[in-house]
């Protein structure tokens, strides 16, 4: 199934560049193609996928699934939900998920919901944390090492 998605968002990314932002589609097993809801009026900088096939799409969007949600959202095969209450105050450019499923954005951003995370941040599945006092600058990339339990390794 992880195979799937990463296969999904690999062709995700490279028809969010040729089609309207808001046609957003995802490849299934079984070869069919489905609109992942409305999807998002701005394209996804960050795409990840979770150990349990959640998808985190990070950018500069203010929509997802015609909802308000701002530049963080998380896709569970049938809706577009938020991460809290309060975005990013800027662009989410990267997204790594930890192998117990915490996930960590980066990007230009140095407030989510009004609290201060300097340019990076994670998000447990509850709530959001800072990672020390953060980063200096803006940040363009992240990354996770693996897990033993990745059936991809």
């Amino acid at each position: 199934m992880r195979t799937t998605f990463k296969i999904a968002i690999i062709l995700f990314i490279f028809f969010s560049q040729a089609f309207a932002s808001n046609a957003q589609s995802r490849f299934s097993a079984n070869a069919v193609w489905s609109n992942l809801s409305a999807g998002l009026n701005k394209k996804p900088e960050a795409l990840e996928v979770d150990n349990s096939g959640v998808l985190y799409a990070g950018g500069d969007f203010s929509s997802a699934g015609g909802n308000s949600i701002s530049r963080i959202a998380s896709w569970n095969g049938f809706s577009w939900s938020s991460l809290g209450t309060g975005g990013p105050n800027k662009k989410v450019k990267a997204i790594a998920i930890a192998a117990n499923n915490d996930v960590y954005i980066a990007g230009e951003f140095t407030n989510i919901g009004g609290v201060s995370y300097n340019y990076i941040a994670k998000w447990n599945g509850t709530s959001w944390s800072s990672l020390g006092s953060g980063l200096n600058n803006k940040c363009y990339g992240c990354t996770m090492p693996k897990s033993t339990n990745d059936k991809d390794q």
